[in-house]
């Protein structure tokens, strides 16, 4: 980081001061795949996180060889080899997204070539 010298601003007493910094920055896109760990299993879908952001992916789209099982909370497929559950890993689509004022609301899926569960 670089810190430039300040000035002064007579009129309201500000200082101003030039600032050189590098940043790390994430911003998702509309058809972008990315890695998530699955954080939340529900009968409607699970929520997963990619870093900061939270995707949602709904039961429709979730391949239809995954079956939910409520009482251990889990998607599992039907030769029983895949597991969605929490902590499982897997490579989610975005499909939308709306932006608010203090986050982002996502929505996924899992429907696709190199789209599903890392096992």
């Amino acid at each position: 980081m670089d810190i430039r010298p300040g000035r002064l601003d007579v009129v309201t007493g500000n200082a101003h001061f030039g600032v050189v910094y590098q940043a790390i920055v994430f911003k998702p896109y509309k058809n972008e795949v990315l890695p998530t760990e699955v954080a939340v299993v529900t009968e409607q879908g699970f929520w997963c996180n990619a870093g900061p952001l939270e995707i949602f992916v709904s039961c429709e789209a979730i391949p239809k060889e995954f079956v939910f099982n409520p009482t251990d909370k889990e998607f599992f497929s039907k030769d029983e080899e895949k597991l969605i559950r929490k902590g499982s890993r897997c490579r989610v689509r975005i499909l939308g997204m709306t932006v608010d004022a203090d986050r982002i609301m996502t929505v996924g899926t899992m429907n696709g070539a190199y789209l599903g569960t890392d096992q």
